[in-house]
């Protein structure tokens, strides 16, 4: 029987040692590429304290959001009769530069910053078309609601539709990040701005036009679809303020 010299043997077995290695590589990176966002959340870095002019910015985001509401007095969903109200006193709300800066905080005590994510709203750098999104899409959740919520459709179907229109809209993006903190953020963000304006319509700040109604549930809000748009104003700030992965959702 013939066998082949030591040498040749040795070879052969390094070749398929090399080969396995290479396809053991290929597939872990294959996974890489299609990790979850809490995976690649963990691997971008330990977290980090935002800037001085990360919390202005902010600030100003806050303050062009008072325009942002004007959609909703517009279509009638939301009226402010009290011309003493904070809100009112100024071009851009207290209340609304409050919240930008507030819900910016809120994200960095519950999911976090890292290091690397450095870009001037605190999350990955972020070019024109991508923040175009993320305000575009925070917009036409406001416009979905003016046109469901709005004078001569609250009391009808409209808030139920647009309140399914916000949740299927949303379902997709919070089932991806399920194994991250944004779900918990995001509770937080719903809790805080619906107890908030619930208060302040209870107290005569300004008010939904439509309350009493069914879409009300009992409040002196919409609180059929109020809760929905602010799990859009969340998935807003997680897009912004998050790692390189948020803008996938």
């Amino acid at each position: 029987m013939r066998t082949r010299p030591t040498g040749q043997v040795t070879s052969a077995v390094d070749t398929i040692e090399s080969e396995g290695k290479e396809r053991v590589s290929t597939a872990v990176s294959a996974k890489a590429s299609v990790a979850s966002p809490r995976a690649v959340e963990r691997s971008f870095g330990a977290l980090r304290q935002p800037r001085l002019a990360t919390w202005i910015a902010w600030g100003i985001i806050g303050a062009i959001g008072t325009w942002a509401d004007h959609i909703h007095q517009w279509a009638g969903v939301s009226a402010y009769p009290n011309t003493g109200w904070v809100g009112e006193l100024l071009p851009a709300s207290p209340i609304y530069v409050a919240a930008g800066v507030g819900y910016f905080a809120l994200y960095v005590v519950v999911v976090g910053l890292r290091h690397g994510s450095d870009a001037l709203l605190g999350g990955g750098h972020r070019d024109a078309a991508e923040v175009a999104y993320a305000v575009t899409a925070l917009l036409a959740g406001y416009a979905v609601t003016a046109l469901a919520g709005g004078a001569g459709r609250g009391e009808g179907w409209g808030p139920f539709l647009g309140a399914a229109i916000l949740a299927l809209w949303a379902a997709p993006s919070y089932w991806r990040l399920r194994k991250t903190r944004v779900p918990i953020y995001a509770g937080w963000v719903i809790l805080l701005g619906c107890g908030f304006e619930w208060l302040a319509t209870a107290l005569g700040g300004f008010s939904y036009p439509v309350c009493p109604a069914t879409a009300c549930l009992g409040t002196t809000v919409p609180m059929l679809w109020l809760p929905l748009l602010y799990a859009h104003v969340a998935l807003f700030f997680h897009r912004l303020a998050g790692g390189p992965h948020s803008m996938l959702v």
